[in-house]
């Protein structure tokens, strides 16, 4: 007897003939590109340890220092070899918090190892410049890899790197998933549906091609070069996919209806016959509060003090700028549901409560912010923008009512005209900056905003809190979405 696997693969030859490989032009281009673009991610990895040692070496040395060389032939090949076992060239399916934190990893194992090496071969190097080369090597990684990562969402939203993907599935689930592989950037191109026996065919202005038995031939026409199985279809309707994929030499992808999650939560193991995903807990239990909280303290104390002369300032110009006091002071809702009072800088006139029931403005939607708010000053615009008016929220975070990163406080109107929707954000401290702020900010829906804080909520960790200050540089930066 022939068995399935084999029985797959006679039925392929028969559908595509012998000329037919399963990939098409445009998969070939996109695969090579892949290829090429990791071949030269990881030249520029060895190009960034390389300077970083120049770098280091000239710092502490002002030239050519001692076993220079050396570290200039092994580092390199060394770090290509430990970002390698990082994953950190799969860059088509890692995200970006993803590789800034196994660039902090494989970065830090591969000074360990330069160190190792140097203590095996007796050629001791400088612990200052050890220091100053791991630092300079991080530095550069960050943002190179940072102008990878937007090159390749421009070749992916051009089309170049873009798989023609089918979709397994003609049902609503499938729907949903095609419209999610449509958006920009997403590095696929929904060309249809496959059809099973138990999804009912749906259409959303991707047609549906044809039946699970016809999969092979499909792929052929439609010049497809990735399968998207939708989470929707049976087990046995997947694993005929899987097996036609592996004949055909195709990527299989298996969507899920798993809540979000960052990578590093997944656990994926076998129980008996059946694969099961795992979601580690990223719960704030006190000793994760203890570190947040050293986090806090260790950042906010010297920022407050640096910030000082700019807050006078600031200030001084509120009060002179417009009647009525400089720092405006409002309850908001924290951790727990626990109301405690925000300092603000004043951007709006004095009694704007009353200028809002006046102009007919509901406050108490969730996230309202107006960037046509007829209450706020000249001044206040200018510091909403450049979000300079929430400086003095580090003297919050000071006395332990927010954190520096977190949920933004809401006003106390606003969580109680809506509970529903903005319960959970009270599981985690209130925070200066979040996921939502560094995703949008106020261009982001209130259903959105809530998904996210609840996204981190889900998924703290201390690293997280880390990259997300860094991002939170850029996004004020850019004033992206601020009002």
């Amino acid at each position: 007897m022939i068995d399935g696997d084999r029985t797959v693969e006679l039925e392929v030859q028969r559908s595509n003939g012998p000329s037919a490989t399963g990939s098409s032009t445009s998969s070939r281009d996109a695969r090579s590109g892949y290829r090429v673009m990791r071949l030269a991610i990881a030249a520029s990895d060895a190009l960034c340890v390389a300077a970083a040692l120049l770098c280091g070496d000239w710092l502490v040395f002002g030239g050519a220092g001692p076993h220079l060389w050396i570290a200039l032939a092994v580092t390199p090949v060394l770090w290509i070899v430990v970002f390698n076992l990082h994953g950190l060239y799969g860059v088509e399916r890692m995200s970006p918090w993803d590789e800034a934190r196994q660039i902090l990893s494989a970065g830090t194992t591969g000074i360990v190892l330069t160190i190792l090496i140097s203590y095996s071969s007796k050629a001791s190097f400088s612990r200052a410049w050890i220091g100053l080369t791991w630092l300079f090597a991080l530095a550069l990684e960050l943002l190179v890899r940072k102008w990878w990562r937007w090159y390749l969402h421009r070749r992916k939203v051009a089309g170049a790197l873009r798989f023609r993907t089918l979709i397994v599935g003609a049902d609503d689930v499938a729907a949903s998933l095609a419209r999610a592989l449509a958006e920009p950037g997403s590095g696929h191109e929904p060309v249809g549906y496959i059809a099973t026996p138990s999804t009912a065919q749906s259409a959303n202005g991707i047609p549906v091609l044809g039946g699970l038995d016809e999969l092979a031939d499909i792929v052929r026409r439609a010049g497809a070069n990735s399968l998207f199985v939708s989470a929707s279809v049976t087990e046995s309707e997947a694993t005929s996919a899987a097996r036609i994929a592996r004949v055909l030499g195709l990527p299989l992808n298996m969507a899920s209806r798993f809540p979000k999650a960052l990578r590093r939560r997944l656990d994926i193991y076998q129980v008996g016959d059946t694969i099961a995903v795992g979601f580690k807990p990223a719960t704030l239990a006190p000793p994760q509060a203890f570190m947040k909280r050293c986090l806090d303290l260790a950042l906010a104390i010297p920022a407050t003090i640096l910030t000082l002369p700019l807050m006078g300032l600031i200030a001084a110009v509120v009060k002179l700028s417009s009647p009525g006091p400089a720092l405006f002071k409002q309850p908001r809702v924290g951790k727990a549901g626990r109301v405690f009072h925000t300092f603000k800088f004043r951007t709006m006139v004095a009694d704007a409560d009353r200028a809002a029931a006046e102009a007919g403005i509901d406050t108490s939607a969730p996230f309202y912010k107006a960037e046509d708010d007829p209450r706020i000053t000249p001044i206040g615009r200018l510091l909403r923008r450049l979000s300079l008016d929430e400086l003095p929220q580090l003297f919050n975070v000071l006395r332990g009512e927010m954190s520096l990163v977190g949920p933004r406080p809401l006003p106390k109107d606003q969580v109680d005209a809506n509970p529903r929707l903005l319960e959970g954000r009270l599981d985690s401290p209130a925070g200066l900056t979040g996921w939502w702020q560094i995703h949008g900010r106020s261009a982001t829906s209130a259903e959105d905003a809530v998904q996210m804080d609840l996204f981190y909520i889900d998924n703290w960790s201390l690293s997280l809190d880390v990259y997300i200050l860094v991002k939170t540089v850029g996004a004020v930066l850019s004033r992206r979405g601020a009002v």
